[in-house]
């Protein structure tokens, strides 16, 4: 679909279904309709280094494995992919008939006060519901396949390095010292890597590497009474899903700590390790540690492509906001790579 087409199915949705509140959620790779009891998320017609939406058919392909993927998370939210018609010059998903324009993945919608990311900001995120998320996160960690294939040095070099595509924007609105960040962290990424590549190989052999969420940060889970609801794993690129779990649970650990919720990141490593004692020696910690430079390298570029892509003034401020925030916490942890073999 394209801009103005998604439009026209916001407007023909709350046509046709009367609902008081139809709700336009744009990312950099995705549009979600929320309605009052479900979300419809609906991938753009885009191509980058990491994902490739462009045909109708690797639209459908991308939703039909999401769908298969978050099941393994979730119970009952994620429901089926459906189409979306044209039918009488109305966009429409119930119909059988008219011409198909693309597809869409039909989810329950969740309670957005319950989302973890706002939850955090009022202060309202416990450590029982750290202890909840480790259980079920290590849980999963143990039960999902593991991959025993060689480690990708030039993979994991090429994943961390592709923050050089956020340069045009960096150079654009922000200063030149921080274009040297990024520079100066893909050098000592590569340094770090080749470094310890026997001990991550060795990882790798003890089935620490396996098919995990992908994108694991507050934004992705719902804190609801029953327990937590882990959602969005990644379909796009398998080499971002399959990792080792330091470099899952780093994820969730940075996202705390851009939260400033240091003493919930603890919590919740301490708890993981309880029930899944992934880390056995200073090495490993240090290759932790260097997973949470990464996942900072990860959410900055993210919101940086979201940036790029801003239409008006009016959504680009906020945008730049956020990815001068985590430019901040990727300096941290670089230069704390940089002056000693670990970070605090």
């Amino acid at each position: 679909m394209t801009t103005k087409e998604i439009n026209l199915l916001h407007r023909d949705l709350i046509i046709e279904y009367g609902w008081t509140e139809v709700r336009l959620i744009t990312t950099h790779a995705s549009w979600v309709l929320l309605t009052p009891q479900y979300a419809y998320k609906i991938k753009k017609p885009v191509q980058f280094s990491f994902l490739d939406y462009s045909s109708l058919k690797k639209r459908e392909d991308a939703l039909n494995k999401e769908l298969h993927l978050n099941q393994r998370l979730t119970d009952g939210m994620y429901l089926e992919v459906i189409s979306i018609r044209l039918l009488n010059g109305h966009y429409t998903f119930h119909t059988s008939n008219g011409e198909i324009i693309d597809y869409a993945l039909k989810m329950k919608r969740m309670n957005p006060e319950r989302q973890m990311d706002e939850l955090l900001q009022k202060n309202e995120v416990s450590f029982q519901d750290m202890d909840a998320i480790a259980r079920q996160i290590a849980t999963f960690h143990q039960k999902t396949e593991k991959k025993y294939a060689m480690v990708n040095l030039h993979l994991m070099k090429e994943q961390f390095n592709d923050l050089e595509v956020i340069l045009p924007l960096l150079e654009q609105h922000f200063s030149t010292a921080a274009t040297e960040v990024i520079k100066s962290s893909i050098h000592r990424s590569d340094q770090f890597l080749e470094a310890h590549i026997d001990r991550l190989l060795k990882r790798q052999q003890k089935g620490y590497v396996l098919d995990g969420h992908g994108d694991l940060h507050s934004r992705n889970i719902f804190l609801m009474e029953q327990g937590p609801v882990i959602f969005d794993c990644i379909e796009f690129n398998e080499a971002f899903r399959l990792m080792d779990v330091l470099n899952e649970i780093a994820f969730f650990c940075m996202d705390l700590d851009f939260f400033q919720k240091h003493q919930l990141a603890a919590h919740f490593l301490q708890a993981y390790l309880k029930h899944f004692p992934c880390i056995e020696n200073i090495e490993d910690w240090n290759i932790f540690h260097y997973f949470k430079l990464y996942r900072a390298n990860v959410r900055l570029k993210v919101n940086a492509l979201n940036a790029m892509q801003a239409e008006t003034e009016e959504e680009l401020q906020p945008l730049l906001k956020v990815t001068q925030d985590y430019l901040h916490l990727y300096r941290y942890y670089l230069e704390a790579l940089n002056t000693s073999n670990t970070l605090p």
